[in-house]
This record gives C-alpha cells, structure tokens and sequence, in this order.
C-alpha cells in the first residue's frame, strides 16, 4: 500500500542501491560485472514467486545517476502522495 523507489547502479567492481531519498549504499563486488555475466541478453523486471508486489513503470538510464538527482525524482513523485 505504499509506493518506493528503488534505483540500482553498477559498475565493473561495484552495485549501489538507492531505495526513496535515501543516500545509496555501495556493495564492492569481489568479481567483475561484465558483459559476460548477461549471456542471455535479457534483462527482467516485476516477477517473483513469492512476493506480491505491484510495478508500474520503470526507467533505464545511460548513465548513474548521483544520490541528489535520485532524491529529486523520489520528491517529484511523492509530493503529492500524503
């Protein structure tokens, strides 16, 4: 019953995770991120088994987003949810 945001970003030794307006939490990777992890080509967003949930849109950016443009877009959305 309430809407989140969550935004994910990586690079070849890291993934943050923003979730709302809160600053991201960085996880350092002890791999490389690479092209050779998606040799499928697919990429899936909005099902699990055992997890109700509800997505309603979702946005890919080319580039990472910082913590401030993430908490920008988190306020626009949510200013007029009470």
């Amino acid at each position: 019953g309430k809407w989140h945001m969550i935004a994910f970003s990586w690079t070849h030794d890291q993934l943050r995770v923003n979730m709302d307006n809160l600053p991201g939490t960085v996880f350092r990777l002890d791999f490389t991120f690479n092209d050779e992890l998606f040799k499928y080509g697919l990429f899936s967003v909005g099902h699990h088994l055992n997890r109700k949930y509800l997505l309603d849109e979702y946005t890919v950016y080319n580039r990472r987003l910082n913590d401030g443009e993430l908490a920008d877009i988190f306020n626009k959305y949510t200013k007029n949810i009470k």
